[in-house]
């Protein structure tokens, strides 16, 4: 194979397409001869074996790969050949199939090669040999040049990647140990406001609850010493001291059964009975008086208020106690981050 003026022929492809053209009309050689080639026609697909070896004279081919992304199938062109572009060559001269489509784009010329007749062609017809060969090495160039652009730019586009994401890496830790800097200092200014509050609270609910206890005690001692009390009144108020929430369903049917028993008596007063329990108000169905129901009923609800305001007292408190461990907790979790570290705290603390 000649390499002689090889540079030429690299930078002068029009004048090898008009020598080629030239031979060829001369020559009249049927086995080698030129074909018109129509817009929107495909001259051989992906996969094919090639017969037949292409030289673009004129016009526009380009070549098309498929491929499947995100589970849909995509025609993708990988290159747009101009005059003086083999179609098919590496297929052609390996034997292996077509890697891409061939499409023409517009109306176009090309010299066509049987398979059979390329080697002589190649070597043996040297008024042909020496500027195919020249246009070959060529085309052989601009694929080795169109690689390693495209390698560059596959280089540069995973450099900008790996820039990119080191840099959201960045912003990602930065916006993290932001987030965890203020929730450390959300959750140590509540556990302030929270020691604080419960601080407040604890001495009014303490006093509260004492004296709720010292009041019940009271109560009974006056009542059970009382001259004019009576068995039924003290029962009447240590059931109501040891009464717990009713049902209101339950109340209701209870109301409508005893309505029958005690017509005269007041609805309020109804309702009083329907949540004692079954045998007291059976006991009191034997007093003759229902002004002495009512009066009697008055020392059941005085027990249940009493009652209530201790069983509000001891749930304050217990609230009180859980708020004041939250904040010995937070506490505790602020200061030991603050030791371990310098960076922002990320402990949970639950409260």
């Amino acid at each position: 194979m000649s390499f002689e003026y090889g540079y030429k022929w690299l930078h002068d492809r029009a004048s090898i397409i008009r020598m080629i053209e030239e031979l060829v009309d001369e020559r009249r050689d049927h086995s080698l001869q030129i074909v018109e080639l129509e817009g929107d026609q495909t001259i051989f697909r992906e996969g094919d074996y090639l017969e037949n070896l292409y030289l673009l004279l004129e016009g526009e081919v380009e070549l098309i790969k498929q491929d499947v992304i995100d589970d849909e199938r995509v025609s993708i062109v990988t290159d747009r050949l101009k005059p003086g572009t083999f179609m098919g060559l590496i297929a052609f001269t390996t034997g292996n199939q077509s890697m891409t489509t061939a499409h023409v784009v517009r109306n176009s010329r090309a010299v066509r090669i049987r398979q059979d007749d390329f080697d002589e062609y190649l070597h043996r017809r040297h008024h042909l040999s020496y500027p195919m060969q020249q246009l070959m090495i060529a085309n052989l160039v601009d694929r080795y040049q169109q690689n390693t652009a495209l390698q560059v730019k596959m280089e540069w586009l995973n450099w900008q990647l790996l820039k990119e994401r080191n840099e959201l890496k960045r912003a990602y830790e930065d916006l993290e140990n932001t987030q965890n800097l203020l929730i450390h200092k959300e959750k140590a200014t509540l556990g302030q406001l929270v020691a604080g509050f419960a601080h407040e609270i604890n001495n009014p609910v303490s006093s509260l609850v004492r004296s709720a206890e010292s009041l019940a005690d009271q109560l009974r001692e006056i009542i059970d010493s009382s001259t004019a009390g009576s068995d039924m009144i003290t029962t009447l108020f240590r059931a109501g001291l040891q009464s717990r929430p009713a049902d209101t369903v339950n109340i209701r049917r209870r109301m409508s059964d005893l309505r029958e028993h005690y017509p005269a008596v007041p609805r309020s007063a109804l309702r009083k009975l329907a949540q004692l329990p079954e045998h007291l108000s059976d006991r009191l169905r034997e007093m003759n008086s229902d002004r002495e129901i009512e009066s009697l009923l008055e020392y059941y609800e005085t027990g249940k208020l009493l009652q209530n305001v201790q069983l509000a007292g001891r749930r304050i408190g217990n609230l009180v106690k859980s708020l004041k461990n939250y904040s010995r907790q937070d506490y505790g979790s602020s200061e030991q981050c603050e030791r371990a570290s310098a960076i922002p705290c990320r402990c949970s603390v639950t409260g």
